[in-house]
């Protein structure tokens, strides 16, 4: 009734229905009373949970969307295994959402996904080659036809699924890790060409095959290749924004902040070896300054809006939480003080 009641069925008009149906849901899930029942009524209500999944699948609200994946996740999640037939059948609803406007149904959606593989990891090989399929497919449209429709999505289940499928005994095949990193190379070396949301899907599956060991077999210092859309002078990158109008600017500054994420996954990946890697450390700490540099004096004040400001917030806070994974060694004392103001 709450999920329902959140896709507007059966409320006749309090404005306070949806909140209320959000705060029935979290207390369920989240307060007690999902602990009280046993395993099968976990598998009855995430059964209940994809048929309501699958009847409004065409005409669903975005709180519906959210609530039913963000409830669907923890079910898998307690019952830690499902059969063959149920994760089959909960895929099929659940890819479809990998195409839809909303960032946060993409995040949802990607994380129910990861959930699934790991509660019937035998499907894991096949959603891994889809989501790879439906990316290069939109690398080559460039984000220009319907073929690159649901490529951030794809991206973020692909990023979470190698996340949780490496951590599995069945593991995840070599040429998969390798179609995976070629993606981001194809993506991540022509961002204009491939589009923004590929381009952002590249480095989200970048910063996943960096924090898995042994996923990237490339020396550090080829790996910077990634990061050269952060590197240019800062003249040059703000009279690249100063032409940059409306979406085209959010689009840039957002592949910047996918690809600040990324850079933050490789400092971690090398802060385990520092001294093997100093001079690399070195370089991301002096990168990380002069884009801070570049974006605090950035000409783009007057297209100042919410959404824009938002993004600007959030690029800088990739760069301090990136910059705080450097050890102190590596950061050169403008670099500190750069941060410092």
């Amino acid at each position: 009734q709450a999920l329902e009641a959140l896709n507007g069925v059966g409320t006749k008009g309090p404005a306070n229905a949806v909140p209320l149906a959000q705060a029935c849901l979290v207390y369920f899930f989240h307060s007690g009373p999902l602990e009280v029942l046993g395993n099968a009524s976990h598998a009855f209500l995430l059964g209940r949970l994809a048929k309501l999944m699958d009847k409004y699948k065409q005409k669903a609200s975005l709180a519906f969307r959210l609530g039913i994946l963000q409830c669907s996740r923890l079910l898998i999640q307690k019952l830690g295994s499902v059969e063959e037939e149920e994760a089959e059948g909960l895929l099929k609803l659940i890819l479809p959402q990998l195409s839809h406007d909303s960032e946060l149904v993409l995040q949802e959606a990607a994380l129910a996904s990861s959930s699934l593989l790991f509660a019937y990891p035998k499907i894991s090989e096949r959603a891994i080659n889809t989501h790879l399929e439906r990316l290069n497919a939109a690398t080559a449209a460039g984000g220009k036809d319907k073929a690159a429709g649901g490529a951030l999505g794809h991206g973020f289940a692909l990023a979470a699924a190698l996340s949780v499928v490496s951590k599995l005994e069945l593991g995840i095949p070599e040429r998969l890790l390798r179609g995976s990193f070629r993606f981001c190379e194809l993506a991540c070396s022509a961002p204009d060409a491939s589009g923004p949301s590929a381009t952002r899907a590249a480095y989200a599956v970048l910063a996943s095959l960096l924090s898995v060991e042994d996923a990237v077999d490339m020396p550090p210092r080829d790996l910077l290749k990634f990061f050269d859309p952060l590197t240019g002078d800062k003249a040059a990158l703000h009279a690249r924004w100063k032409k940059l109008k409306g979406r085209g600017l959010l689009d840039e500054l957002e592949s910047h902040g996918s690809a600040l994420r990324a850079l933050e996954s490789l400092a971690r990946r090398l802060v385990a070896d520092e001294k093997q890697n100093a001079e690399v450390l070195q370089f991301l700490s002096q990168l990380l300054a002069q884009y801070l540099s570049a974006l605090v004096e950035a000409p783009i004040a007057g297209k100042a809006g919410e959404e824009l400001a938002l993004t600007i917030q959030q690029l800088q806070l990739s760069l301090v939480r990136a910059f705080a994974v450097l050890p102190v060694a590596s950061s050169a004392p403008k670099a500190k003080q750069q941060f410092l103001k």
